[in-house]
């Protein structure tokens, strides 16, 4: 495919609020230059060359990442997308201007116009779009006659304008992307997570039903609640198009909220009102706030999407308050923290046995608890504790989309042998019905990276990531783990070393260890696992890991003596069983290092890939038990491309 570049046509292209100067290099929305990095550009420059047709990933990498290029292109091209997407303030799932069509390529999908130039003078075709039609020169007699028509429409438009000037605009089919912003609380002593958090995770929590608002998690916000940033800083930080703020000050009884919607781009106001409620009837401002967003942003609203923007999941401001804290504690999780979440979680169950929410919150923060810090028969206990209040929350609300989150939670745990089709499925169905759920993304990319497919695990933690910013931390884990199973080793070990400082959670000291080995530093990957720890005790998981790297690096006697203690600790899940296959692999056990390896891939890792590239496999290859083991997992590998990625 030719870039307009090279072949001196008019270079200004435009689309929706941008315009971009092919010859310099530029991209502005309204007028202000977007900042956006050369490959990217790049990538944007050959999608406005051919809008409305599918320019390949083949032809992307031949014109952009030549055959002797050094690069991983895979990981450059879905970088650059990611990038262009910022740029461009749009999220994958909800596209205003890039299609991405899966394992072929992407499309422009909005208007371009080509403007006049001084290499053309006048507007350019472009390929696929509709033209306007042929200019005629005008006579004096039509002239005077359009003239005439003109002036009418004008009088007409200006007597209309005065008559619907108090009338609220019309609805209209579009998008916008939100970001609501924790309140400033003005009261000293006031509850800061109740009206601060918890009011803001309420309002966008309401606006999620609505789909045509791509609206950033109640974790992505987490960091603006210290306050001291400027709500459209906030909002550039955050890629979002508007930013609703607030303050609230107590007044006797009554509470006092003063609520703005800003429009990022030039920190203009769109709307902006003085709300007062009493304690009492908190809940109201819920309604109201949200009623007024989506009649400011003028977006047309469903039956559906009305009747669920106006539900209340409790009227009860206790259980309200629980449910809410417990949602802060989920998002940077310890171990601590987990436990204390699911605390409250249960205290607003006991306040209100209805809450929903809550009972979906508490079979995420379980399935969640039950793979990071639980161990045997705890891990299971917990799983099975997911699956059953999942299974109560969908019962109440088969339309909510927080209890099939909940069930894809529980699926992906060791009760349930780690189901992904289960998993992928019911996170597909939140997301549906809330393309806003951050952790429904991260299940899909867990599933896919366990089952092989890291580029598209890959695309699901970016959607999620383009909402948090990586203020989620199973969000961040599961795109670190993605980067170490691809092969990404120097990126993970970079991606993980600020990680260890943050949380408890092993799994995270695990994979930071695993990628300072496979990036040459042998001693110091076997030193970050030895001294990983779960519930005070020598991780099982990092353990297992730890005997590989002994055996590989020649302390054969060590590593028999690792495995030794983690068979004897009686936990066995599909990495770790993956693990003492390359023990037994490294130590020339080939029986062993087979039954483990199937071991894993049936109980949950069937990632062919990474069995093919994992160089501490290698003894094995010359072996017909492995090569015969390596077609059937190929043919599993197939089978789960079909299975997931043909919809």
């Amino acid at each position: 495919m030719a870039d307009s570049r090279d072949l001196g046509v008019a270079t200004r292209r435009r689309f929706g609020t941008f315009e971009v100067d092919l010859a310099t290099g530029e991209l502005r929305r309204n007028g202000v230059k977007r900042k956006i990095q050369e490959q990217p550009f790049r990538v944007l420059a050959m999608l406005l060359d051919h809008p409305g047709e599918v320019v390949t990933r083949e032809a992307l990498r031949e014109r952009l990442w030549p055959a002797d290029t050094f690069v991983d292109f895979e990981h450059g091209l879905n970088t650059a997308i990611r990038k262009l997407r910022r740029a461009l303030d749009e999220a994958a799932e909800n596209p205003r201007y890039v299609e991405t069509l899966a394992r072929r390529g992407y499309r422009f999908i909005a208007p371009v116009t080509v403007e006049a130039s001084e290499v053309t003078g006048t507007p350019e075709p472009v390929p696929g779009q509709p033209q306007p039609a042929k200019r005629w020169s005008w006579s004096p007699v039509v002239g005077a006659i359009l003239t005439l028509a003109v002036a009418a429409i004008v009088v007409w438009t200006s007597r209309a304008a005065r008559h619907d000037a108090a009338a609220p605009p019309a609805a209209m089919d579009r998008s916008a992307q939100l970001a609501v912003l924790p309140m400033r609380v003005l009261t000293e002593g006031e509850n800061s997570t109740l009206m601060g958090i918890g009011i803001a995770d309420a309002i966008l929590t309401r606006l999620a039903n609505v789909r045509s608002i791509s609206i950033r998690p109640t974790s992505a916000i987490l960091p603006f609640a210290a306050g001291g940033v400027d709500a459209a800083d906030a909002g550039r930080r955050l890629n979002v198009e508007h930013v609703l703020t607030g303050t609230v000050q107590r007044l006797g009884d009554v509470y006092r909220f003063n609520m703005q919607m800003l429009r990022v781009s030039d920190g203009a106001p769109e709307w902006g009102q003085q709300i007062d409620v009493r304690r009492s009837d908190l809940f109201a401002l819920e309604d109201q706030v949200s009623a007024q967003v989506v009649a400011a942003l003028q977006l047309r609203l469903s039956a559906v999407e009305r009747e669920r923007l106006s539900r209340r999941y409790t009227d009860n401001l206790a259980a309200y308050e629980q449910y809410q804290e417990g949602r802060a504690l989920l998002a940077n999780y310890t171990d601590a923290n987990l436990r204390e979440a699911m605390e409250r979680f249960q205290r607003a169950l006991a306040i209100d046995p209805s809450y929903v929410l809550a009972e979906a919150g508490l079979a995420i923060a379980a399935g969640i608890f039950s793979v990071r810090f639980a161990y045997e028969r705890e891990a299971l206990d917990w799983g099975r504790q997911a699956e059953e209040y999942a299974q109560r929350a969908l019962a109440r609300d088969p339309n909510l989309a927080e209890a099939h989150l909940a069930l894809a939670s529980a699926a992906g745990t060791l009760y349930r042998n780690f189901d992904w089709p289960v998993a992928v499925r019911e996170a597909r169905t939140a997301l549906a019905m809330n393309p806003s759920l951050d952790l429904a993304h991260s299940a899909i990319a867990r599933a896919y990276y366990h089952v092989g497919l890291f580029d598209e695990s890959r695309a699901e933690s970016d959607a999620a990531e383009q909402r948090i910013a990586g203020t989620n931390l199973e969000v961040t884990r599961v795109r670190l783990a993605n980067h170490l199973f691809a092969g990404h080793f120097e990126e993970a070990r970079q991606f993980a070393q600020p990680l260890v400082a943050r949380t408890d959670a092993p799994a995270f000291r695990q994979y930071y260890g695993l990628a300072t080995f496979y990036t040459g530093d042998a001693a110091r990957g076997k030193a970050i696992l030895a001294e990983t720890r779960r519930n005070g005790a020598p991780d099982v998981r990092s353990q297992a890991s730890l005997a590989g790297l002994q055996a590989a690096t020649g302390e054969k006697a060590d590593a028999s003596r690792t495995i030794a203690g983690v068979l004897a600790a009686g936990y066995m899940d599909h990495h770790v069983a993956y693990s003492l296959a390359v023990t037994a692999a490294q130590l020339g056990n080939v029986p062993d290092a087979m039954k483990w390896l199937r071991q894993a891939s049936d109980t949950g890792f069937p990632c062919y890939p990474w069995f093919a590239t994992d160089r501490l496999l290698d003894p094995l290859r010359g072996e017909a038990a492995f090569q015969s083991f390596m077609a059937g997992q190929r043919t599993r590998y197939e089978e789960a491309r079909r299975r997931y990625l043909s919809r």
